[in-house]
């Protein structure tokens, strides 16, 4: 915990001022403050209760700025894994950063977040993750730098799915092909420079927070199965968010894209929207859109480990992952 006095030109006076990790109660109201702008259209007593019972905020360690003993400032801190050069090393994600309207403009959240960051590094945490809904530049004066932040859309899933060979998708239970999950995700992102690291409790995690994407297995031209593809949908537009093979192969890639395609255009969905970059070959069924919310950042304890170019122009930390 950290205590500080700072000047409070409201009262004249000083305000006292700490950081420190939530009690019961100060995570209750942290909840109950941030129902303005996150209630999803639930009523306070809904949205108390969903956040009380949710899997991902149960799933952080949530921490607080207090001034003179009420919430000033609050935000979630998520346990993580990363693979970096080969190594497996802790890290973090920061979460629903809010302050309240009577509180803001005077630095409270970035005192908290500076003060998280500081702590989890202190720990030895050596990466930190947030997806931003406001401009990067705040948190990049903190340390964090942006990372590949496009959406690409597909408005012709028929065009998509002709315009070659296509996979053969197997829908299955994820928990009873998590071998093949644990298999063909590591295959597939430890290839990078820097990815998100999930082990068995975290694909558990993971299943447990959010049951409404359906996980297929792809299947190669031997029939046998080479990888999965991770996809929710309404009735508006599908989105593929994961999209993972056991040994590299463009060609079955590529053949997984155009299975979406087929797949949309039989359900007559109109649109394909996903965070992943088109196969070689497909990126004319596909445009670029920037996201402007849910901006993927990494923060690096030390900015030498990882190029910060190769993350601003390749990395990508799946949907499937946001907190």
């Amino acid at each position: 915990m950290t205590q500080s006095r700072r000047p409070d030109h409201a009262s004249g006076g000083e305000a006292s001022i700490q950081v420190h990790i939530a009690s019961k109660e100060e995570q209750l109201e942290a909840y109950r403050q941030v129902h303005e702008i996150w209630s999803g259209g639930r009523t306070m007593a809904e949205h108390m209760a969903w956040r009380q019972t949710s899997v991902s905020h149960n799933h952080a360690q949530w921490w607080v700025l207090t001034v003179e003993g009420q919430v000033a400032s609050s935000l979630g801190c998520h346990p993580l894994h990363f693979d970096m050069g080969g190594r497996r090393v802790s890290g973090y994600g920061i979460a629903a950063v809010y302050t309240p309207a009577a509180h803001r403009r005077r630095g409270y959240a970035d005192q908290l977040c500076r003060h998280v960051i500081a702590h989890q590094e202190a720990q030895g945490d050596q990466v930190g993750l947030l997806f931003s809904d406001i401009k990067p530049s705040y948190y990049q004066a903190m340390g964090f730098v942006p990372c590949q932040n496009t959406s690409w859309h597909c408005t012709d899933p028929a065009q998509l799915a002709s315009s070659g060979p296509a996979a053969t998708l197997r829908r299955i239970d994820p928990r009873q092909h998590m071998d093949l999950l644990l298999h063909a995700w590591d295959a597939h992102n430890q290839r990078q420079p820097l990815s998100l690291a999930r082990d068995a409790p975290y694909w558990d995690y993971s299943l447990r927070r959010d049951d409404e994407y359906i996980f297929m297995a792809i299947e190669d031209d031997a029939g046998q199965t080479a990888g999965y593809t991770r996809v929710w949908h309404n009735d508006q537009y599908m989105a593929p968010v994961e999209c993972c093979l056991q040994a590299p192969n463009p060609a079955l890639y590529a053949a997984a894209g155009r299975a979406w395609g087929a797949w949309a255009a039989e359900l007559g969905l109109g649109t394909i929207k996903t965070w992943l970059a088109p196969a070689a070959g497909l990126q004319h069924c596909f445009t670029p859109h920037t996201r402007a919310k849910a901006q993927t950042m990494i923060r690096l304890a030390n900015p030498q480990q990882v190029d910060p170019q190769w993350m601003r122009q390749h990395m990508v930390i799946p949907i499937s992952d946001h907190f």
